[in-house]
Parts: C-alpha cells; sequence; structure tokens
C-alpha cells in the first residue's frame, strides 16, 4: 500500500527521506542502535525544511489507504504526519510530554487516544502545555497579542479590539488556566475546543466583535487586583457602552467584586455580564448588591453537571 502511495509523488528526495523513517520504525521501533541510517528526530528536522512534506505524506496517506485498510501499517504514517506538523509549531510543548493534539482531541504519541493520568504534576504541566499550544494558535491564527501593564498584569487582546463596535472581555477561572482555556480536564475530556475559548474567538472574529482576555492566575497581586485593573482599563479606554463581560466559576467572584467597588464606571459601560458556572461560591449577595441596572443585566449560566 505505501509503494502505491508513493508512485504518485513527483518529489523523491522528499519521499525517500520518509520511507527510511518508516522503516527504522517498522524493524526496530524502540531502538537506539546506531546502525540505524537515520535518526527519528534527524528525519524530523530535515522533513521540517520543506514544506510540502506535510502533504507529501498525506498523499502517501490517501493513497496507501485506498488500496490497503490495514490499521496497523497507516497507522504507522499516521504517527509521522502528527509528528510533522506538530513538530516546530504551536504544539512544541505538548510534543515535548508526548502528545498531541489532533482533530480537536489530545493524543499521545504511544497510542492513538489520550490516557488519563493520575500523576498531579504531570496534569499540571500537561494543562500549561495545552494553555500554551491555545495561546500560539490565537497568536498564529487569530492574531491576538500581549498587552503588559506596569504593574507586571498581562492580557491578550485582539486585533483593533477597542474600534470595534462591541467589546467582549473574558475571564478565566482559578487553577491551571489560562487565556484562552476555560478548563484542562474538558479539553483533554472531551475536546480542545470544548474546553478553549476558540469557539468564541471565531465567533466574534465573525461577527466583528473585539475581544480581550484576562489573566489572572499569572497576577502575583491575586484574582481580584488583576481583575479590577483589566476591566477599568476596558471600560476606560473603549468608547462604546457596549461591554459584556464572561465570566467563568472562580472569575464570577472576582468580576463581581470589581463591579461593587467601581460602579460608577461600569453602569453606563457593562452592556450584560455573563456568569457562567458559579455554583458553590458566594455569588448570589455579590450579585444582590449590584444596583439595579446592573442587577438586571446579569444571566447566569450552567453546564449540565452543576444543574445536576
Amino acid at each position: 500500500w505505501l509503494k502505491s502511495g508513493v508512485a504518485g509523488c513527483t518529489d523523491q528526495a522528499v519521499v525517500s527521506l520518509i520511507l527510511l523513517g518508516m522503516c527504522n520504525k517498522l524493524v526496530e521501533p524502540d531502538s537506539h542502535s546506531e546502525e540505524l541510517l537515520l535518526s527519528w528526530e534527524d528525519l524530523l528536522d530535515t522533513l521540517q525544511s520543506d514544506h510540502r512534506s506535510v502533504s507529501l505524506i498525506e498523499q502517501i496517506l490517501t493513497a496507501g489507504q485506498a488500496n490497503d485498510k490495514s490499521a496497523n501499517d497507516s497507522y504507522l504514517a499516521y504517527l509521522l504526519l502528527l509528528d510533522v506538523k506538530a513538530h516546530g509549531s504551536s504544539q512544541h510543548a505538548l510534543r515535548q510530554l508526548g502528545y498531541v493534539v489532533n482533530d480537536n482531541k489530545v493524543l499521545s504519541f504511544a497510542g492513538n487516544r489520550f490516557v488519563y493520568t493520575t500523576d498531579s504534576a504531570m496534569l499540571d504541566m500537561l494543562a500549561l502545555a495545552l494553555c500554551d499550544y491555545v495561546q500560539l494558535e490565537l497568536i498564529d491564527r487569530f492574531r491576538f497579542h500581549w498587552v503588559r501593564f506596569p504593574s507586571a498584569a498581562s492580557a491578550m487582546q485582539s486585533p483593533n479590539a477597542f474600534r470595534r463596535e462591541k467589546l467582549i472581555c473574558l475571564i478565566q477561572g482559578a487553577g491551571n488556566v489560562r487565556p484562552g482555556l476555560w478548563s484542562c480536564n474538558v479539553a483533554l475530556d472531551e475536546g480542545v475546543e470544548q474546553g478553549s475559548m476558540l469557539p468564541y474567538v471565531k465567533a466574534c472574529k465573525d461577527f466583528g466583535i473585539g475581544l480581550v482576555l484576562a489573566n489572572p492566575n499569572e497576577d502575583r497581586r491575586g484574582r481580584d487586583l488583576h481583575i479590577d485593573e483589566i476591566l477599568s482599563w476596558v471600560c476606560g479606554n473603549y468608547a462604546n457602552s457596549c461591554v459584556s463581560i464572561v465570566c467563568h466559576s472562580a472569575g464570577v467572584v472576582g468580576a463581581l467584586n470589581t463591579l461593587l467597588r467601581h460602579q460608577e464606571l461600569f453602569v453606563n459601560k457593562v452592556e450584560h455580564l455573563y456568569l457562567c458556572d458559579p455554583a458553590g461560591l458566594d455569588w448570589e449577595g455579590l450579585r444582590d448588591q449590584l444596583p439595579g441596572p446592573l442587577s438586571s443585566r446579569c444571566t447566569v449560566l450552567l453546564s449540565a453537571s452543576e444543574t445536576a
């Protein structure tokens, strides 16, 4: 099946490298013998230098699988395709831990699915690698950039966010989540898009809405001071009165505390406040303290698990 796939490819030099690397894997997948003609890392480095490599591998996969549906053989080419796509890309941090994102799923190089681990240290590293992946996706695909403040606080902003007719600020909860990621567990279990802000970002881009992503978990001053600064900056610099705030879990309390402290700033700026999964937090009392105009603009959104 592999020969039939290669037959239609014209760049024989690249094809030869692909075949050589796959033969090494086929013969001794765990070998560190110096007798191998080309190491796996050398193969990837070589393939990365030629931008046509990934499309060529895809050609081989398509033509080969059309002739033979052998799962084991095609999976070797599949792993190579994933590894080349990840090499030197937004998936670099994930790849260092032995994982890759493909078709919205986090997969292990050791198998075709994510194997959940109870190792808390590994989960922490994996969460941060996922954050790194999502943030690089935001920068590469959606042209986001970092905004740094004198206080050492930081946030991410979409292109020309403050010139848009509407502006939304997204605030994640506590833990190992950063701008772009709502929940590491959901991203691992259900899919990267389900656990990240990427679908929100795409929708806002399509509708021409500006976005600011807060970063409270990396602010040494604490969550409340960070959200205080970011929301004050957003509402103080945005000319329109069409700011919406979407906050999740612990971000709900931080946002409500900020609105209570600076009612005069937000009452004419905040169009709507979405409180996502605040159950178990002391949020109802805070919401009830908001002045009427702000309180009436609050919507509580509960996931299925929270509702249960």
